[in-house]
């Protein structure tokens, strides 16, 4: 044992090799070594100004914008290739399920109606009719909007309007603001042919006025009063527009309640082994939608034309 010992003792000890910043020629302000006269990057993970602005989401584009297809719920103003781009990389990208754009919707209440119900026609024209991503998006903001509701009972008549409010605005509006500034281009602001080739199913709209249509019995009788004189709670722009009395705000909280189920199995349904869709399962979503945003929007769609001229406003 004692000799193994001065055998392993005696043996030579290898040192080891020096860090990359410890190495000579190595410039610490500009991370670039220098060996023989010559210079060389050295890898190095990106800062978080330097992430940011590799972001495709965060480099907003700031070029012309580009001739696209007419795609969109109001004819007069279709969506421009730009609000496409926006959408299709929520959409396919998994953007809307980053954190950041989560809490900027829940500040905007979702998208404004164009975008929100562009989003929805998009996800329903190009993924067979399975709007999973808009479900879960829908079913989140009212169930913000139960439990929002629910602190306004012990409020003054004010409370609901600045608990249901606005905070920010329509992230898809933001883009397409920078894109028209002008400035320096982006990918998401320049299709490729490819991409058109993806979106050329769009412009007709043929599953999103069929989903309108199929469902139209059930989301009919619960559309807002102010909106369509039905006999469902008033949506958050009216709730946001007069005074909301005490009967109001139990009418909303317990539609909400009935709307935020329905929309749960309705997400469920889509899911393995998930239950079954009811027809008034697929009505939340339309349902839902034009809570956050009003009931214009889908109207105009189901009619095949543009139900008031202009664009409707983000409250």
């Amino acid at each position: 044992m004692a000799r193994a010992d001065r055998i392993e003792s005696s043996a030579p000890r290898v040192p080891p090799g020096p860090r990359s910043r410890d190495r000579p020629g190595y410039d610490r302000a500009g991370g670039v070594a220098r060996a023989r006269g010559r210079r060389r990057p050295v890898p190095a993970h990106p800062t978080r100004k330097e992430e940011a602005v590799t972001d495709p989401l965060a480099s907003i584009t700031r070029s012309p914008q580009p001739a696209g297809p007419p795609v969109g719920l109001d004819q007069r103003h279709p969506l421009e290739v730009s609000e496409l781009r926006q959408l299709w990389s929520m959409l396919d990208g998994g953007a809307i399920m980053v954190v950041e754009v989560r809490h900027r919707l829940w500040r905007s209440w979702g998208l404004c109606p164009r975008h929100g119900w562009g989003f929805l026609a998009m996800e329903v024209e190009l993924r067979g009719g399975h709007p999973l991503t808009s479900t879960v998006l829908v079913e989140d903001l009212v169930g913000r909007a139960v439990r929002a509701v629910r602190r306004a009972f012990g409020r003054p008549l004010s409370g609901p309007r600045r608990l249901l409010g606005t905070r920010a605005s329509c992230l898809t509006c933001d883009f397409v603001d920078l894109v028209r500034r002008g400035g320096e281009g982006n990918p998401l602001a320049r299709p490729t042919r490819e991409w058109l080739d993806r979106m050329r199913p769009l412009p007709a709209l043929a599953a999103t006025s069929a989903l309108l249509a199929a469902t139209e019995r059930e989301w009919r009788p619960r559309a807002c009063p102010g909106c369509l004189a039905g006999g469902g709670p008033l949506c958050r722009p009216h709730l946001l527009a007069g005074s909301v009395s005490l009967d109001d705000r139990r009418r909303t909280l317990a539609a909400l309640e009935d709307l935020s189920g329905r929309l749960t199995r309705y997400g469920r349904s889509m899911t393995w082994r998930g239950p079954a869709a009811r027809p008034e399962d697929r009505a939340a979503l339309v349902e839902g939608l034009a809570w956050t945003g009003g009931w214009r929007a889908p109207l105009g769609l189901l009619a095949g034309r543009e139900a008031a001229a202009g664009p409707e406003r983000h409250v």
